[in-house]
């Protein structure tokens, strides 16, 4: 996603930093590893697959796909748990 953003408009947090304890204050340290989070500028945080919409509209060209996305949420959010899941499988094809 980060090599996507030409407008430089994401900014990873690294979990365990005092950012992201602080980003992250309302939530255990369980449900921090749990997923990733996107946290916009005005603090609001969405995780898992909620987050892919959000997400997209800040990617340039990526306002359709999240209103594909938008409408389906718990679609999306079976998803983003399948492909987390399935992490360590499905990087064999990204190298």
């Amino acid at each position: 996603m980060l090599a996507l953003d030409r407008a430089g408009r994401l900014r990873p947090v690294a979990l365990g930093t005092t950012e992201a304890d602080a980003l992250l204050a309302d939530l255990t340290p369980a449900a921090r590893t749990a997923s990733w989070h996107l946290v916009s500028p005005d603090g609001v945080r969405t995780s898992a697959g909620e987050a892919a919409p959000p997400l997209l509209r800040l990617l340039r060209g990526g306002r359709p796909p999240a209103a594909v996305l938008a409408r389906m949420p718990r679609l999306t959010d079976r998803a983003y748990r399948w492909v987390a899941e399935h992490r360590s499988w499905l990087g064999r094809f990204t190298r």
